[in-house]
């Protein structure tokens, strides 16, 4: 496994950042409460900013929300007591009141919105995936690095704790030598007619099947030497479901499955070495447990009465302060979900992507 490098404020993964050093001082005035921009009025944002109320309000709050409808923003700001609500994206690009921005539009919206959001100099953590292309993802991390903005992609099971405990194990060398990561993650989306548009995304991979990619990348970073899969498909054209096999140097496999059209079970990650192994039953994407070679370790969500729409919500909890601390710190990354490894498992998407026939009209 390779060791990283982290750069004393930027916490960049890049050894070449961490030897020269970094100049960049925290900032000062994230020691107040950050100031969260909404960016669309859905399902995500929803539970996203629950979690948000479920946090201290001297440490966070939301102080605009922009829709494409100015009544859906409105309505959404009256529940949520927002002040500002905004029926253009590009209103909330220009409001100077807000620390960071929230990106959870459909996945084809997340660059040109981001792009926007770049260019009004504002910090974003942004759904993943970040963008549908490894052209379009190089674009934006390009782009936030230039202006030395944070910029994160939300792949939110990084800041759970359990992954917190999954990289303390790998860092000690509990597991021996990891040969093998078994990732599965097969929900019954079919009747979401979101998955099965390509013009809206649509496509288990990008919706789910990325949750298991990004953990082959905690355990084996770096591009794999072989990628292979085998996928099924809607009648529309994109896929429903696939078997990914990734190959490193060194030996590591994954073996990575994901299907939108069968029924909730059989999910879990495994990650298995010549002395142990760690398994995370159930959502391993937004996980509370695990077990390790000493034991089954539990992380109880905090107890919170609000009415979240989907599984383990109040986790965001652990994104939220993890943009926080960042932005405290004046990282322009986040340490657990760096720009290197976003960029390496939109590569390997996309060649997925290739492999099964499917492609998108969006950067």
């Amino acid at each position: 496994m390779n060791t990283r490098g982290f750069c004393k404020y930027c916490q960049l993964s890049c050894l070449k950042e961490f030897q020269k050093g970094c100049d960049r001082e925290p900032d000062l005035t994230a020691m107040r409460a950050t100031r969260w921009g909404i960016c669309t009025a859905g399902k995500i944002s929803h539970d996203f900013c629950g979690a948000i109320r479920a946090l201290p309000s001297a440490e966070h709050q939301i102080t605009a929300v922009a829709a494409r409808c100015l009544e859906d923003a409105q309505s959404f700001a009256a529940f949520f007591s927002i002040p500002r609500a905004y029926g253009s994206y590009e209103e909330l690009a220009q409001d100077d009141d807000v620390d960071v921005i929230y990106v959870a539009t459909i996945h084809p919206y997340h660059h040109a919105v981001c792009r926007l959001f770049l260019q009004n100099n504002r910090n974003i953590l942004c759904e993943k995936p970040l963008t549908l292309s490894l052209l379009g993802t190089q674009e934006l991390l390009a782009e936030a690095q230039a202006r030395r903005l944070f910029f994160m992609e939300g792949y939110w099971s990084r800041c759970f704790p359990v992954y917190d405990r999954i990289r303390q194990e790998l860092r000690k060398g509990t597991l021996g030598d990891v040969r093998l990561v078994i990732a599965n993650i097969c929900l019954p989306l079919d009747d979401v007619p979101r998955i099965r548009q390509k013009c809206l995304g649509g496509g288990g991979l990008m919706d789910i099947g990325c949750y298991a990619v990004q953990a082959a990348n905690i355990v084996f970073p770096g591009k794999p030497e072989k990628i292979e899969v085998q996928g099924s498909f809607f009648e529309e054209g994109v896929d429903a479901g696939g078997s990914i096999t990734l190959r490193y140097s060194g030996g590591g496999l994954a073996s990575l499955c994901y299907h939108t059209a069968v029924a909730d079970g059989c999910n879990r990650l495994a990650i298995m070495g010549s002395k142990g192994n760690i398994v995370v039953p159930g959502h391993f994407w937004c996980p509370d447990r695990l077990l390790t070679p000493s034991g089954e370790q539990v992380y109880p969500f905090p107890e919170f009465t609000f009415d979240f729409l989907f599984d383990n919500s109040i986790g965001f909890i652990y994104e939220i302060n993890c943009v926080r601390e960042c932005l405290t710190k004046g990282y322009t990354e986040s340490p657990v979900m760096p720009h290197e490894d976003t960029e390496t498992i939109m590569y390997i998407l996309e060649e997925i992507q290739r492999q099964l026939g499917v492609s998108y009209d969006f950067p």
